[in-house]
């Protein structure tokens, strides 16, 4: 969602592209300046490893309500109860987990760790 987002909806993918943000398969490298990074799972996966946490759970925190901003405004009380209903029971699909703008991993260090 993000990169779809800065990328190409604001149109940045020149300059992304030009200074190696993304590579050929438009995965994302950062460097220590950047302020934030849009990272894949599996570079969420790689960063628990090597902090020694194991994952309780990861969701996506917004899911698709960056795409539907104008709609959700417009929602009265009960259909907006709804959204949520329905945002709390898609966000820990695995499938849909890219959909939002941002994603939260819970973690745990382990006792014997």
């Amino acid at each position: 969602m993000t990169l779809i987002t800065y990328a190409f909806k604001e149109k940045h993918i020149r300059e992304c592209m030009a200074n190696k943000r993304l590579d050929d398969s438009f995965h994302c490298s950062s460097k220590e300046k950047d302020l934030y990074d849009y990272v894949r799972i599996e570079d969420i996966a790689k960063l628990d490893e090597q902090a020694n946490v194991e994952r309780i759970k990861i969701i996506s925190a917004d899911g698709p309500a960056d795409y539907l901003r104008p709609v959700l405004r417009d929602l009265d009380e009960e259909e907006f109860k709804y959204f949520i209903q329905y945002h709390l029971a898609t966000c820990e699909r695995p499938e849909l987990l890219g959909a939002g703008a941002h994603t939260v991993d819970i973690l745990r260090k382990p006792v014997n760790g």
